[in-house]
């Protein structure tokens, strides 16, 4: 009997040496967008598409079926209850052929040669885990889209070829390492902190991760201050329980962080302004900073307070 819950395209079944996962969420819109971006993939090793739907209640599951029915690529849709990105990105491993498991995130577009330079050579190099591309803005309109592309780029790599962590919105693992490693830890339900906790684990296994440039993903930065507020939040919380699985043990660290961050807030303007922002954009952005980092910090603390107690 057929899973009402997994439905496949007429052409999947193909043999594929690549699976790209991607998670989805009420994002009907942005989701056909990023899957357009797959289906104009150059030079790229043979892939299938695996979607996961995290039980989005909008109209998400009929938008894919109507894809799924038009599409040529060899592609699965796969319908959960929502469970968060780490459980959804897990399920898509699990259903998927590749030897070599992509991730790319909903609000995010491809180049067109994101997969060939993502995943080239990784299959040949036995010490290679896994790589991650560069992220760009997809537009810069609003103060939280400006922001974030100003003050969001790629993290800095003193060795790329060895870097400490990779981004999860723009990444390729091995299939064999991904499941030494145990895959996406679950107990992340919400997005933040799940890309450090597996890059950490897949380093002490003696892996090492690339970072590749030259694999661009646009993707949407956060329109409204509401939705940048909650990602500083939910990035605090994910922080927090990874550096509780490490073995941290003191909240008060982070508590006392606040106040460092809010003293810190001058200095943050100046540093702004000798950026060449103007006044006002270097005051604005000041204080979106000084803001997000107290709410980090504060969730970061919280989360390990709540972990402390039981």
């Amino acid at each position: 009997m057929l899973d009402p819950d997994v439905r496949r395209s007429p052409a999947a079944g193909r043999k594929v040496r690549v699976t790209v996962v991607m998670p989805t969420y009420n994002r009907a819109g942005w989701l056909l967008e990023a899957l357009a971006s797959l289906e104009a993939q150059q030079g790229a090793p043979p892939f299938e598409v695996i979607v996961v739907d995290d039980g989005s209640t909008d109209d998400t599951p009929a938008r894919l079926g109507e894809w799924l029915a038009r599409t040529s690529l060899s592609a699965t849709v796969v319908r959960q209850a929502n469970r968060g990105p780490a459980a959804a990105r897990n399920h898509g491993v699990r259903v998927g052929r590749g030897k070599i498991i992509a991730f790319l995130d909903d609000d995010c577009v491809a180049a067109p040669d994101w997969l060939a330079e993502l995943t080239r050579g990784m299959a040949e190099a036995q010490d290679l885990a896994g790589a991650g591309g560069a992220l760009r803005p997809l537009r810069v309109v609003s103060l939280a889209e400006r922001y974030c592309a100003h003050c969001w780029p790629a993290p800095p790599h003193k060795d790329p070829a060895n870097v400490e962590y990779i981004i999860t919105a723009n990444a390729a693992y091995r299939r064999e390492v991904l499941a030494r490693a145990g895959g996406f830890d679950e107990g992340f339900q919400r997005p933040g902190g799940e890309d450090p906790d597996l890059s950490y684990r897949i380093r002490q296994l003696g892996y090492r991760l690339e970072y590749r440039p030259q694999a661009v993903v646009q993707q949407r930065f956060r329109e409204g201050l509401g939705g940048l507020a909650r990602t500083f939040w939910n990035y605090g919380r994910g922080h927090g329980r990874y550096v509780w699985k490490k073995g941290e043990r003191h909240p008060g660290i982070y508590y006392r962080a606040v106040a460092a961050t809010l003293a810190g807030a001058p200095g943050r303007l100046h540093s702004y302004r000798r950026e060449g922002l103007p006044w006002r954009d270097a005051f604005l952005f000041a204080a979106i900073t000084t803001a997000g980092m107290c709410a980090w910090h504060w969730a970061c603390a919280r989360e390990m307070g709540r972990a402390l107690h039981g």
